[in-house]
C-alpha cells in the first residue's frame, strides 16, 4: 500500500499487513503511530519504544500494528510513510 493510499477521504496505515484508518492533524514532530492502546482508549505515544509497543501487543493492549509512520507535507498533502524505527526518539 502506498502513501497516497486513500478510499473515500479516508487513509490507511501505510504498512502492508494492517488497514487501521489513521487521522492525525499534529504534524509538530512527523511522527505518529498507528493504533490505541485499547486499556485506556488513548493513542499511542508517538515515541514509544519498539520493546513497548511489542509488550502492548502481547498483552493483548493495542489495536493497530503499533509501528511508527513519518508524516510529511509535501504540496499541502500530507503523506504517511513507512518510518524506520531508528528515526525517533524512544521513551
Amino acid at each position: 500500500m502506498s502513501q497516497e493510499d486513500k478510499e473515500d477521504g479516508v487513509t490507511y496505515c501505510p504498512y502492508e499487513d494492517c488497514r487501521l484508518k489513521i487521522c492525525c492533524d499534529n504534524l509538530a514532530c512527523g511522527i505518529t503511530r498507528c493504533g490505541r492502546r485499547t486499556d485506556t482508549n488513548q493513542p499511542l505515544d508517538p515515541h514509544m519504544s519498539q520493546e513497548n509497543s511489542e509488550q502492548l501487543r502481547r498483552d493483548g493492549k493495542l489495536e493497530g500494528c503499533g509501528r511508527p509512520i513519518e508524516m510529511k507535507l509535501v504540496d499541502g498533502n500530507v503523506l504517511y510513510l513507512k518510518c524506520d524505527w531508528s528515526k525517533q526518539h524512544a521513551t
